[in-house]
Order: C-alpha cells, then sequence, then structure tokens
C-alpha cells in the first residue's frame, strides 16, 4: 500500500454527532464519494484502496492488551470491551471500498429466512462462514524504522500457547436486512469468533471458542502508536468501478 501511517487519532468528543442512524445505512453505503488521490489510489472517506495492491487500508490504534478477546478490531463505538484494536473508519466505506475491489462476500444464510437482530450471535458458534480469501496486516512506524505484522502475530490463542493461523481470514460482508447494513450498526469489523455481522471472520481453530483470545503482548506496539490496517484480496479480483452508483448489484450492499 502506498498510503503511510496517519497522526494519532483525536480523543472522543463527547459533542460528536451519534453514528449513523440504521434507517439510513444503506443509503449512505449507495451514496459514499470516492474520491481519486493518484492512479489506481482511491479514497472513501478514511479507507484508501488500491488497486493494484487490491488491499485496503485506514488508521487504527490500539484499544486493549489484555484480557479475553472476540474481535481484533472493532469501530470506536463498537464492542470495545473486547476488542484488541479500535478505529474511526467506517464499516459502509470499508465495505464500499471491498466491493469495489471485486470482494463478493457471502450470501445471508437466515435460519427460516428471519435475519438475527443486529450483534446477536449465539457463542460458541461451529458454524464456519464463507467468504473471499483475504490476507490481514498492520502497520506502524517505531523508531523511524516500519513495523509490518500479520495481524495473527498479535493475537494468541491461550488453549495452544500460540498465534491465530494468518491463513484463515475471510470477508464474509456483514449482512444486510430491512435496509439496515448490520456492521454499520455493531461497528463489528474483524471477529476471531464466528459473527457474520462482522465484516472479516477468524475461520481458523478456535473461531468456535470465545474463552481463549487474548492480545499477544510480546508483539503489540504502544497505546499512543498510530498504525494500519491493511485488507488485502487473495481471489481473482472483479474490474474495479469507482462509481459508486455503478457498483455490482446484489442482494448485498
Amino acid at each position: 500500500m502506498t498510503a503511510g501511517a496517519q497522526g494519532a487519532p483525536a480523543a472522543a468528543n463527547p459533542s460528536a454527532p451519534a453514528p449513523l442512524p440504521v434507517e439510513s445505512s444503506i443509503a449512505v453505503l449507495s451514496n459514499s464519494p470516492v474520491q481519486m488521490l493518484a492512479p489506481d489510489i482511491f479514497q472513501v472517506g478514511k479507507v484508501t484502496l488500491d488497486k493494484k495492491q487490491r488491499a485496503v487500508s485506514f488508521p487504527a490504534w490500539l484499544n486493549k492488551d489484555q484480557g479475553l478477546m472476540e474481535y481484533f478490531l472493532v469501530t470506536t463505538y463498537g464492542k470495545t470491551h473486547e476488542s484488541i484494536l479500535k478505529t474511526e473508519a467506517q464499516p459502509y466505506h470499508i465495505h464500499l471500498a471491498m466491493l469495489l475491489l471485486g470482494a463478493t462476500g457471502a450470501e445471508p444464510d437466515f435460519t427460516n429466512g428471519i435475519p438475527p437482530p443486529p450483534g446477536f450471535i449465539v457463542n460458541p458458534s461451529k458454524q464456519v462462514l464463507p467468504g473471499d480469501k483475504i490476507t490481514l496486516e498492520v502497520r506502524w512506524t517505531e523508531d523511524g524504522k516500519e513495523i509490518r505484522r500479520p495481524a495473527s502475530e498479535l493475537i494468541s490463542n491461550e488453549q495452544t500457547h500460540s498465534t491465530a493461523d494468518p491463513a484463515h481470514w475471510v470477508y464474509n460482508g456483514s449482512e444486510i436486512a430491512d435496509g439496515r447494513f448490520y456492521a454499520q450498526i455493531d461497528g463489528s469489523l474483524i471477529s476471531l469468533v464466528t459473527d457474520p455481522v462482522a465484516l472479516v471472520n477468524y475461520t481458523g481453530a478456535g473461531h468456535d471458542n470465545d474463552q481463549i483470545w487474548v492480545p499477544n503482548t510480546n508483539k503489540l506496539p504502544s497505546a499512543a502508536t498510530p498504525l494500519q490496517v491493511i485488507i488485502q484480496l487473495e481471489s481473482t479480483p472483479a474490474i474495479l468501478n469507482p462509481n459508486p452508483d455503478s457498483a455490482p448489484n446484489s442482494n448485498r450492499p
């Protein structure tokens, strides 16, 4: 990715606008402006899209370095009590960028045709979610040197005393029902245990256990370090169309 790390996010502002109302989630996804920064480099909100690298990147920072975790990354209004990283990037911007790169995600699979309410999931779940195979990386600068680590190295399995498997990340693309984009509602981005509401899911051993995942403190940056999270597609890309009005038409956002 050509985008470098951005400055540390400002502290939360109590008077800041509330998160996007669920009723307008899909409308905003459809109408989000996409700006060209350079040939093959686009930006939507805080998310940068690199066509050649087939990747998206956005700023983040360390949220928690101790305790049991169910998420690797959530938004600042998401489930921060159980996530290693957090970001101010909006889920609908990340999803739009991934769609423009050709991600298809997973088709909704609602029992009896009825979607679950936002954020609802029975854990532990042995369901393995389908999706586009991706790689996840986190980058930051330390003592003037760029550090690059697979996201899996920042996550430890207390049961096996090993890190997560880097080969088992999928972009499932969350769920949409009744005009509501659930990732935007919940702020769930990258889940360590099966969560169809999150944009990305871990599908390796332990995805069905919410009592084993902890931050790998030996590999984590300091809390104040600006980070960049990179999601890179591994599957065959579709044709990139930076016009959201003509994005692929499906039953997903």
